[in-house]
């Protein structure tokens, strides 16, 4: 039966409300929001995310007399968390639609102290002086394909970098996840104290890069889940000097500890086993073991359940056996989606296989995820 036009623009709005209830609770609340653009939506910080920022950029908010500036509101959810500990922000909106709607949400959601420009920031637009700037610069080119570099943004942050240094005492910039943090902070140069990876789930959405005025020495790195206080982190110099922690053997009995993706995108593969007493099973596998269980938001633990050659005859054996499990392929010369041909695995279930070089065999592991 052929839906009628109407019964399609109900679920389309049904999909829209369920989103923004998910990304944005309290706007969700508040009657009369406008949101002009689906894709400004689906772009926008959550509220999570959003406070997250501002929980990095409160110490610098001098007792709420601080002057933000925000350099790309799109949609305001930004603009709308530091308002709530800032003096005033001062907002940039290039889209006369967007920047309309969203100074009009701004006004039912309370934040009266955003001043809204419908304006584009080039290079050769004049900053105000202030005491933080925030950007979060648009990483689409022109014919909508993601952008990693800096100078590929809107607006370009690298050209408008040395006068953001000069109008404000501390920068926030919100980059791609995909970004190489060690080409990234060379580009930014003098006064880059803190990149932050934060999480939301499991899955990276900011890369968020703190300058600072007058700071010196080798920035940290920090992998963080949005929304709670758990904190990993370290200096890149402390991953160099750190010394691998090898997996000897691996049993039945055992835990295997899976990174986050957040730990994963920092690089502290070595100082992740010093830190939490793990032992890495490879030198090119990510993966660790533990004689204890460990509670952490920046591993998924697991049970091993048991331990198999990784060989044709183990999997023969795993095929007759038709189990639930989900699958991972690491460093073995086989992708994930073959792994689970080979061993038949369905959907589902609590268990997990990993296939995967450790302890200088190839192994096979039946695990069962530990649950908080």
């Amino acid at each position: 039966m052929k839906k009628s036009f109407a019964d399609i623009l109900d679920q389309v709005n049904a999909s829209r409300e369920k989103k923004i209830s998910r990304k944005l609770p309290t706007w969700a609340a508040v009657s009369g929001l406008e949101f002009p653009y689906e894709l400004s939506l689906e772009q926008c910080s959550s509220e999570e995310a959003a406070m997250h920022k501002l929980g990095i950029l409160e110490p610098y908010m001098r007792d709420g007399r601080a002057v933000v500036t925000d350099l790309s509101c799109g949609m305001g959810v930004d603009s709308w968390a530091l308002s709530q500990k800032a003096a005033k922000v001062l907002s940039y909106e290039r889209d006369s639609t967007l920047a309309a709607a969203t100074a009009s949400n701004l006004t039912r959601l309370g934040a009266t102290n955003v001043e809204l420009r419908n304006e584009e920031i080039g290079p050769q637009t004049e900053l105000p002086c202030c005491d933080i700037i925030f950007a979060d610069p648009a990483r689409r080119d022109n014919a909508g394909r993601k952008v990693f570099l800096l100078e590929d943004c809107s607006p370009d942050i690298r050209s408008l970098l040395p006068q953001m240094k000069q109008k404000a005492a501390v920068i926030l910039l919100k980059l791609s996840p995909m970004a190489d943090i060690s080409l990234i902070a060379a580009q930014l140069g003098d006064g880059l104290k803190e990149v932050h990876i934060v999480s939301v789930g499991a899955e990276v959405k900011e890369l968020l890069c703190l300058i600072e005025r007058g700071f010196e020495g080798q920035y940290s790195i920090c992998v963080e889940e949005a929304g709670r206080k758990d904190t990993f982190s370290f200096k890149p110099e402390e991953e160099s000097l750190c010394h691998t922690r090898r997996a000897t053997s691996v049993e039945a009995g055992e835990y295997l500890l899976e990174p986050s993706a957040g730990l994963l995108k920092s690089g502290a593969f070595k100082l992740a086993a010093e830190r939490f007493g793990l032992g890495k099973l490879d030198s090119s596998t990510h993966l660790y073991t533990s004689r204890e269980a460990l509670q952490s938001p920046f591993f998924k633990t697991f049970r091993i359940e048991e331990v198999l050659e990784f060989s044709s005859a183990a999997l023969k054996e795993l095929k007759k056996r038709r189990i639930k499990a989900d699958v991972t392929a690491r460093n073995l010369g086989i992708s994930s989606d073959e792994l689970r041909k080979k061993t038949a695995a369905l959907p589902g279930g609590h268990l997990h296989i990993f296939a995967c070089p450790g302890c200088g065999r190839r192994l096979l592991l039946i695990c069962s995820r530990e649950t908080s």
